[in-house]
């Protein structure tokens, strides 16, 4: 198998998907500390269980209004559905390595490679007419039918005019 050619890289997008997850860090970072005072608890719906078991109430909010953990159930009841913290390191410093990387690859275009043996090909045809001298290349042309032709008058005449013939 041939390897994989690039052929488009769209850097807009890709930026622009890793600032968008960036900008959520601070976030991320809030919702990490919120959940701390919930017992290991990482589903909306445990924190809201847990809540209620500590103060025998019905209602989450008023349970940990009561517990004085109002900032940190209104951080985790904002951000819980709105942050993947697997998008992030562990140090929750900077977007996951992997993270990045899986985003490169869907903002990448290659060729296939049918179209990248075909570039190949094309590539080493014309470092072959590349290595011919200027006169010779200069005998080459493109036709009407997008044919390829050598015109040996007119090498001839190049010849002459450099006073080789």
């Amino acid at each position: 198998m041939t390897k994989r050619r690039l052929r488009s890289f769209n850097d807009a997008n890709f930026k622009k998907q890793i600032a968008l997850i960036k900008g959520e860090l601070p976030n991320a970072k809030k919702l990490k500390k919120g959940l701390v005072a919930f017992a290991g608890c990482n589903t909306l719906e445990e924190i809201n269980d847990y809540l209620n078991e500590k103060t025998g109430f019905l209602n989450a909010g008023m349970s940990a209004s009561a517990m004085g953990l109002d900032m940190q159930y209104f951080i985790v009841t904002s951000y819980i559905d709105k942050i993947d913290f697997s998008l992030y390191n562990k140090s929750l410093t900077d977007v996951d390595s992997e993270v990045v990387a899986k985003i490169k690859e869907e903002n990448t275009t290659y060729y296939s490679e049918e179209d990248t043996k075909t570039l190949l090909k094309a590539e080493k045809v014309t470092k072959a007419l590349n290595e011919l001298p200027v006169g010779l290349r200069q005998s080459i042309f493109l036709n009407s039918y997008k044919e390829f032709v050598f015109d040996e008058r007119k090498f001839n005449y190049l010849l002459q005019m450099d006073g080789r013939l």
